[in-house]
């Protein structure tokens, strides 16, 4: 589906891992929802030894709850199939993804009775270094680099033209075998395909690679993204249609973290797009009121 509209959806754990904070937002990061979700008694103690099956059903029915959410806003708000992205900052939990598994095709997503034509499920990353490990042996981690003019030419309604706001192009570094970063996953959770977008420097600092004893410049920042699965499948045999297609998100991503650049300032305040801060933010808000 190239001409479906497309809807991004970031969800994040609270650091308890008791709150479910989520953002949904479209390609031009214009429309916002939120969703949020508590596991049920949370905060209540004495909990019984059986707490971990609890837990694992909660959450799960948080996730369904939160897709529920999903397929209600496209019914509403689009007459075509759309096709969902579904993001997690930082490294998927393996139940987390076989939540989410069990949940898109369950809901039978690509059929004609779902809203949703396809659904993607990846993880976003920050990174401080780049260090490739290849799943494959004796592939020497080959890269295939690509080159585009972002940030776009206008954000905000600001021109950004300008060399300011514009220092350098934007990088895509695309493995031609399928790796992950340190530590090393294990070989469920290896992403069916990754790559890195390499762009200017931001003013969050925890989110620019420092250039060691030279201060005198910064160095550029670093976002990772990796495919996971689909539902359904891409009927293309290969890794050759995932590498696009986390090769698209990534673009996708890039452009919607200049929705987070200041109307009188054009740099971006994250390299992360605006619905993973909120959907971020969002699981925080909900894990200071419980």
């Amino acid at each position: 589906g190239g001409g479906r509209p497309v809807l991004h959806c970031a969800f994040h754990w609270s650091e308890d891992g008791l709150c479910l904070g989520a953002a949904m937002t479209d390609t031009t990061g214009e429309m916002l929802e939120t969703f949020s979700a508590l596991f049920p008694g949370v905060g209540q103690q004495n909990a019984p030894d059986n707490e971990g099956k609890a837990r694992d059903a909660a959450s799960r029915g948080m996730i369904a709850k939160l897709w529920a959410s999903v397929e209600e806003w496209l019914r509403r708000c689009y007459k075509a199939k759309a096709r969902v992205v579904i993001a997690s900052l930082g490294v998927c939990v393996p139940k987390d993804l076989e939540d989410w598994r069990e949940i898109l095709e369950s809901a039978k997503v690509g059929s004609e009775g779902s809203p949703c034509g396809e659904a993607h499920v990846v993880q976003v990353a920050v990174l401080r270094a780049l260090q490739l490990l290849s799943t494959e042996v004796g592939s020497g981690g080959a890269l295939s680099v690509d080159t585009w003019p972002f940030p776009p030419q206008r954000v905000n309604n600001v021109e950004m033209s300008s060399a300011l706001a514009s220092p350098s192009p934007s990088f895509l570094l695309r493995s031609q075998h399928r790796f992950c970063f340190p530590p090393f996953l294990s070989p469920p959770t290896i992403p069916r395909a990754t790559c890195v977008v390499v762009s200017a420097p931001t003013r969050d600092e925890e989110e620019t690679c420092s250039p060691g004893l030279d201060t005198a410049g910064l160095w550029p920042t670093l976002l990772e993204m990796s495919l996971h699965f689909s539902v359904p499948q891409a009927k293309q045999e290969g890794a050759n249609s995932d590498k696009d297609l986390i090769a698209q998100i990534s673009k996708e991503y890039h452009a919607l973290s200049w929705a987070t650049a200041h109307p009188c300032f054009p740099m971006r305040q994250s390299v992360l797009p605006l619905h993973i801060i909120v959907a971020k933010r969002v699981a925080l808000a909900a894990s200071a009121v419980v």
